[in-house]
């Protein structure tokens, strides 16, 4: 997934949903999951 987004920004997001607020930040940790599920699917299938 680094090739739509850096790491950096999952790397924040996943870091403030465990030390700061976990109801805010699971929705934008579920999207990341949920896309790079996703992506994996696409690049398996392609494979």
């Amino acid at each position: 997934m680094n090739f739509l987004f850096p790491k950096e920004i999952t790397q924040d997001f996943y870091r403030k949903f465990e030390t700061k607020d976990q109801v805010w930040y699971s929705h934008p940790v579920s999207m990341l999951l949920t896309l790079a599920l996703k992506m994996k699917q696409i690049n398996e299938k392609e494979n």
